[in-house]
């Protein structure tokens, strides 16, 4: 079922000028599905290049949806949102389905007031449930003006904003969302993250849950084990990892803030690490000894069931014929289950009231 909130947004789009589209993971599973060989999907706008026409720039945070939106011809920068090198009031229009971060919302809007010129249009869409009509609210005194509002029953709502010239520059908080701040301390180790990294806050009570067991059941291992962090957020399991004396170590994720984060923590410890941006490394050909995963379940505001079977699919592929990787997951997921297809041995080596500790191997 598609994103009724992108398709109102789309609905709405104005079809002249020059347009910004900000595209994270909501866009992946609606808007932009797979399997669709050739052509744009019913409904989307066109990339052109005629005079007066619509041209689309997309800017994405996510790589698998960067890579969708170049399968179907567009324009598309892969970036955590950057925007150092782009002039203010260029864009006519600047359309947006709202992410689940409240940070990155307020940070967006924020960037449309700058980069809109007067009389440009900014499309903001989302559901009720996510806060839309809040940030309706918010958008309206930073552009003083009233909205127009599409509606989408039940409730699922797109409201255009006209920036004025006269318009206020009082800004939402974004939480200086391009800014990353130490937010933890573990045995002298200073953590670093940023709004737009899962969890980017804290050290996550399953990822710490993992550290703690793996200086156990890691003991013996050689240490020039090459390691792979699958969805590495900020690189707390790499640094665990480093901690431990391992030496080759691969941390990637699908996010631009994660990767951004994640490259930081790695050059203010001096660990070598290699950072790579890539949608559950199923662009990663090598192979690991000890591959370490507290994947995701949540794809934008939507729980995802086949995230866990696809983050299994690559480890099976990723891992060594002798190596082991250990999964971190809530203890009501069905890993074990579903790693029978891909794995001879399963094991839950750990359990606390919340995580399980799965291990892997084939």
């Amino acid at each position: 079922m598609g994103d009724r909130a992108v398709e109102l947004l789309i609905q709405n789009t104005h079809p002249q000028g020059f347009t910004l589209w900000f595209a994270d993971e909501q866009i992946n599973a609606s808007s932009l599905p797979a399997g669709l060989p050739t052509g744009l999907p019913t409904g989307l706008p066109t990339l052109t290049t005629e005079k007066d026409a619509l041209q689309i720039e997309v800017i994405t945070n996510r790589i698998n949806v960067c890579q969708r939106f170049q399968q179907h011809g567009y324009r598309v920068r892969f970036s955590d949102f950057e925007f150092n090198n782009t002039d203010n009031r260029q864009y006519d229009q600047i359309i947006y389905r709202i992410s689940k971060e409240k940070a990155l919302v307020h940070y967006l809007i924020n960037q449309s007031h700058r980069l809109l010129r007067p009389g440009g249009r900014l499309l903001l869409a989302g559901c009720k449930k996510e806060g839309i009509k809040t940030y309706i609210d918010k958008t309206s005194q930073l552009f003083a003006c009233t909205p127009d509002i599409a509606k989408h029953k039940p409730h699922t709502f797109c409201a255009r904003f006209i920036r004025s010239e006269t318009a206020s520059a009082t800004y939402l908080d974004d939480q200086q969302y391009k800014t990353s701040r130490e937010i933890a301390s573990q045995d002298g180790m200073a953590f670093y993250s940023k709004p737009g990294v899962f969890g980017w806050n804290k050290i996550d009570q399953g990822s710490a849950f993992l550290a703690t067991v793996l200086q156990d059941c890691l003991q013996s291992y050689d240490r020039n084990l090459k390691i792979l962090d699958l969805g590495c957020g900020y690189g707390y399991l790499a640094m665990m990892m480093h901690k431990l004396g391992f030496k080759t170590i691969t941390a990637t994720d699908n996010n631009a803030a994660a990767i951004a984060a994640c490259s930081f923590n790695m050059k203010k410890l001096c660990i070598q690490a290699k950072v790579k941006a890539d949608d559950c490394a199923q662009n990663i050909k090598e192979t690991f000894d000890i591959i370490v995963c507290n994947p995701p379940f949540h794809q934008g505001f939507n729980i995802e069931s086949d995230l866990t079977e696809k983050f299994l699919r690559n480890t099976h592929r990723l891992l060594e014929p002798s190596g082991t990787a250990i999964f971190v997951v809530n203890n009501f997921i069905p890993l074990e289950k579903k790693a029978q297809h891909w794995f001879n041995h399963i094991e839950t080596i750990a359990r606390n009231d919340s995580f399980k500790l799965v291990q892997l191997a084939h």
